[in-house]
């Protein structure tokens, strides 16, 4: 792996586990149950290989517990006032997707994992479901941990096949790349959200 960055690969492996009838609270109950038990195992049976790779087993421990979980405008709030107060330097402005030093700065402000929701609808993917209480937000989650950044990226899907097919075209995305998509909406889908985790 020739990667220049530690935030990004040439390739990588990716687990992508899809819940049926799962809103936003399940997603993020999952993808957080997932880890911290694999986090568990690492552990207990792992011992030696975190030696091997020169990983203090103390980051691990510090992430085995209840993740905070905060809206993205809450979020934006927090980073507005650390740039303000010169905790951090970013270019950052609410609205905008959140970048490395914004990642890192919540990450290291809370010690373990910690879960945005909804996120501003023009940031995110065209499938995430809006959010009805407001409609400029997604039902979505990125899961940011310290050291590394986003690890999980999640969201209820959209199940309406109007409101896709219409989303398809003020993207100008092609309709016949999307068609088999747009068929599983038309031939019996059920609501249902997701998460992807790259394992590297």
């Amino acid at each position: 792996e020739k990667s220049k960055t530690r935030r990004h690969l040439t390739e990588f492996w990716m687990l992508e586990p899809e819940i049926a009838f799962a809103d936003l609270t399940m997603v993020c109950d999952v993808a957080e149950g997932m880890i911290r038990y694999t986090i568990r195992q690492v552990l207990e049976h792992c011992a030696q290989d975190l030696l091997d790779l020169e990983q203090d087993a103390q980051t691990l421990q510090a992430w085995d517990k209840d993740w905070p979980r905060l809206k993205y405008d809450d979020a934006a709030v927090m980073l507005m006032g650390w740039k303000a107060d010169g905790v951090y330097e970013s270019d950052f402005q609410p609205g905008d997707d959140l970048g490395a030093p914004d990642e890192t700065a919540l990450g290291n402000h809370y010690g373990c994992p910690v879960m945005v929701t909804h996120w501003p609808k023009e940031v995110k993917a065209f499938y995430m479901k809006r959010d009805e209480q407001n409609p400029d937000q997604v039902l979505g989650v990125d899961i940011i941990a310290p050291t590394a950044g986003e690890i999980v990226g999640g969201a209820v899907r959209e199940d309406d096949h109007d409101v896709l097919l219409e989303r398809i075209k003020k993207h100008d995305l092609p309709v016949d790349a999307f068609q088999w998509y747009l068929d599983l909406r038309k031939f019996g889908s059920v609501s249902h959200g997701g998460f992807g985790i790259g394992l590297e």
